[in-house]
């Protein structure tokens, strides 16, 4: 399979041979940053391997799921404390669970985007 580049603007996926050769790379690249692998042939715009931005998340996947095992750790000590805590304890036990839920749908998210080979976007 073919090594793809993705359009740092509009995000369209290319194959290196579709790349158009970079212009003007002195004004448009930024000092330690990553060398661009063509220009985009539709709008123009710099294109970066795509697996240097799997990479990267995959990086950041495993932090998430260190993180989601600590909340998960936090919500089941909280959930047992709660049954023998107050009413405010018992909610803020059942919001907690409702977050990492949330968190679980995330991480499911963010890993089939990674299987399909879609761009995973994280907004706040």
């Amino acid at each position: 399979m073919a090594k793809k580049h993705e359009c740092d603007n509009c995000g369209r996926a290319w194959s290196e041979g579709e790349l158009k050769e970079p212009r003007d790379l002195v004004q448009r690249l930024d000092p330690g940053g990553t060398f661009p692998s063509g220009e985009c042939p539709k709008c123009g715009a710099l294109c970066y391997p795509m697996a240097l931005w799997d990479e990267t998340v995959k990086v950041g996947l495993a932090d998430l799921r260190r993180q989601l095992r600590h909340v998960d750790d936090c919500c089941t000590a909280s959930s047992i404390a709660s049954h023998r805590g107050s009413k405010a304890d018992r909610q803020k036990a059942k919001r907690a669970s409702a977050d990492m839920d949330g968190l679980s749908n995330l991480l499911s998210n963010v890993l089939e985007g990674l299987q399909t080979g879609k761009r995973v976007v994280l907004t706040t």
